[in-house]
């Protein structure tokens, strides 16, 4: 007697559920390479070394300030020596924050795979859980809370479990509006750290109203990467802005020097070149200035952040770094499903080597 479909659905549930564990189990990195190819920010963090696993947690994850403001004395022979710090301030602490992508089989997928396709389908759900968290990494990064209603400088809040994401870009390095290029001093803490309270904790703000000319738009940029190199650690060496201020900006180059900005061609994203900064741009750059994501030509502010990399960075538990879990039937639903799972957080310990331009016009003459 002829057999319609798949006589052993058992055995090719068992195998997909033992080829998706192994399958992610070996895939961890690859989704956090994905994450890092799509977005210049992970990249450079990556790239830098800034991207650590954490193999013992503890409630927080605790990052060693490098204020570079100890209290440092010449001296001779015996005398006296000072013990007591600039300050008690040592380190910041950053929550645990965590997201989940699900992944699972329905019967359905079960019965009309043969044994042979089982890798396929695999395959399929791990690039599926690449795109996913890539894109939530991406959002959660670049424009915070701004999508739910709330604020950029906001993590994103998830609208079915009301859990927070990472740190926003637009926290780490705060805009304030009608700063000129001076260190912020609004209110917010980052890290545990309030930046009003203590001054080695601000990063730097510049305000762009009024700038109307090609020469004054890079003379502010260029006052920009020289706050980020005071103190020791160097200057910016990435620039994240949107689309339309990265093409104003070459403009303005070829304005005043009457030749394009060199570009480096063996970079994994289309860049210009700044004093020692590449500059990328991000369709998903907020506006700062006015706390939108409109960032359009007609309509939008644009905004660039001035990133030291040597100074922010990652940190995820090892064990929890997209790792698959034991797939489980819902009682409801005719299915097998697992969650992709990654816990960790942005984190930076010198936000003095960061600065954000707001406010900037999309024409100039």
């Amino acid at each position: 007697m002829a057999t319609y479909g798949n006589p052993s659905v058992a055995s090719i549930t068992q195998n997909l559920d033992t080829v998706l564990t192994l399958a992610f189990a070996n895939s961890g990195d690859a989704i956090a390479d994905n994450i890092s190819k799509n977005n210049a920010v992970f990249y450079e963090l990556k790239k830098a070394g800034g991207t650590r696993g954490i193999a013992q947690l503890d409630p927080y994850i605790e990052i060693p300030l490098r204020k570079g403001l100890g209290n440092a004395e010449w001296y001779q022979g015996w005398d006296t020596l000072g013990t007591q710090p600039t300050d008690n301030v040592t380190a910041a602490q950053f929550d645990w924050k965590q997201l989940a992508c699900p992944a699972g089989v329905n019967r359905r997928e079960m019965r009309v795979t043969s044994a042979g396709k089982v890798k396929e389908i695999v395959q399929d759900k791990i690039d599926e859980a690449q795109l996913t968290m890539t894109e939530a990494f991406n959002r959660a990064l670049l424009q915070g809370n701004v999508n739910a209603g709330g604020n950029i400088y906001d993590p994103i809040v998830s609208g079915s479990t009301s859990r927070t994401g990472i740190e926003p870009l637009a926290r780490l390095v705060y805009y304030q509006a009608a700063a000129n290029q001076a260190q912020v001093t609004t209110s917010l803490s980052v890290g545990g750290i309030n930046q009003a309270t203590y001054s080695f904790w601000r990063n730097w703000s510049h305000d762009m109203t009024g700038i109307t000319t090609y020469a004054a738009f890079l003379a502010a940029m260029d006052q920009m990467y020289e706050n980020t190199t005071k103190g020791p650690g160097g200057g910016a060496d990435l620039i994240v802005c949107d689309h339309a201020t990265r093409s104003l900006w070459n403009s303005a180059y070829y304005q005043v020097f009457r030749r394009n900005m060199d570009s480096d061609n063996n970079y994994p994203f289309d860049n210009l070149k700044f004093r020692n900064a590449r500059i990328v741009c991000d369709e998903l750059i907020p506006n700062v200035h006015s706390n939108t994501a409109d960032t359009s030509v007609a309509t939008g502010l644009g905004s660039a952040f001035f990133l030291n990399t040597k100074f922010m960075g990652m940190r995820y538990d090892t064990e929890c770094n997209f790792v698959l879990t034991d797939m489980q039937k819902p009682v409801n639903q005719d299915g097998k499903v697992g969650h992709v799972m990654w816990m960790g957080n942005t984190v930076i310990n010198n936000r003095r080597k960061f600065g954000v331009v707001g406010d900037i016009p999309r024409t100039l003459a």
